[in-house]
């Protein structure tokens, strides 16, 4: 007789699909955050950052959480090539235009810039949460006031 032990996997997988599912939310509010930093809206974007991520689950059957490195790789670096990508940057910042009545400066420092920010805070987050499993809001919200 055989016994097949998926839960691990399917936990990873789980851990995995979430992480990229809130990614895409949280940089389209970092982006937000750098194209308006004094927005009426800034602390309601620090507020969805944080409810996209702030806690890591621990992998079943490991009953531990995941490393930094396997965080880093399920969000930021899945993204690290679009966020490098000039025309989905600038479709964004068509989309924030639209929605927020404003005109944002285009300039190809904005775009590295952007994308070390991104890096910078993916970075910061997944060392916390691989280390200590949750964030507080002040906590995400004191790492974004120092990123932008």
């Amino acid at each position: 007789m055989r016994i097949f032990v998926t839960e691990f996997a399917d936990s990873k997988r789980e851990i995995e699909r979430h992480l990229n599912d809130v990614t895409e939310p949280i940089i389209e509010h970092l982006l937000k955050l750098y194209f308006m930093p004094n927005h009426e809206s800034r602390n309601h974007w620090c507020t969805e950052i944080y409810g996209f991520l702030n806690r890591m689950k621990k992998l079943s059957g490991k009953n531990k959480r995941p490393t930094k490195a396997q965080i880093l790789s399920w969000t930021y670096n899945k993204w690290s090539d679009v966020l490098e990508d000039k025309g989905f940057i600038d479709s964004e910042i068509e989309s924030i235009e639209e929605l927020y009545n404003v005109t944002i400066p285009k300039s190809n420092i904005y775009y590295k810039q952007f994308n070390t920010i991104c890096y910078n805070y993916f970075n910061w987050i997944a060392t916390e949460l691989s280390d200590k499993g949750y964030l507080s809001f002040p906590s995400i919200r004191n790492k974004l006031n120092e990123l932008f």
